[in-house]
This record gives C-alpha cells, sequence and structure tokens, in this order.
C-alpha cells in the first residue's frame, strides 16, 4: 500500500465533518467515491482502510498474536505468574 502524506482540513457538510482526501490518494489507494472505509483514530494518527482491508489486516493481527502465543505462551504465563507474586508479596509487606 502507497504512503502518502498531505495536508487536508476538517469541512462541515450539513450537519456532518467531512475530511478532503486529495484524489492522488483515493486512486493510489484503489479507492472510489462511495466506498465504505473504516477509520481508526490513535492519539494524532488517523487510518483509513476498507473493509475488506480490515479484514485482512485482523487476520493477520490474529495470526501473528497465535504464533506469539504459541512460541512463547510458557515465558508469558511465567511473567504473569512472577507479576501477580510480585504484587501479593507487597501488599502482604505493606500490611505488616
Amino acid at each position: 500500500m502507497p504512503r502518502l502524506e498531505f495536508k487536508t482540513r476538517i469541512v462541515s457538510v450539513e450537519d456532518s465533518a467531512a475530511i478532503l482526501i486529495p484524489q492522488e490518494a483515493v486512486n493510489a489507494h484503489g479507492w472510489k467515491i462511495g466506498d465504505e472505509l473504516q477509520m481508526d483514530v490513535c492519539g494524532h494518527t488517523l487510518t483509513i482502510c476498507t473493509r475488506e482491508e480490515e479484514a485482512r489486516r485482523r487476520k493477520e493481527f490474529e495470526a501473528a498474536t497465535d504464533k506469539v502465543f504459541a512460541e512463547r505462551g510458557d515465558l508469558l504465563r511465567r511473567l504473569v505468574q512472577s507479576e501477580r507474586e510480585d504484587k501479593e508479596r507487597a501488599e502482604r509487606e505493606t500490611a505488616t
């Protein structure tokens, strides 16, 4: 997927707001007027993708997560257990 940077404005459209996307960006991503897009905001970052792209990204994320847990599950479980024990120990020391 091409990475394009551009400045845009938020404009008022009736009772809603719209973000204007340059036609170059629309074309580069294969979007068409009327396409439904998924938008995610994290901090000051806006990610836009189609439903199909979002579904693909979700599957890739789930596969990566499954792989990490398959390869590192035991280590992660031990880490969580260790953190629980540290917390319990600190609570006991505070209580005494």
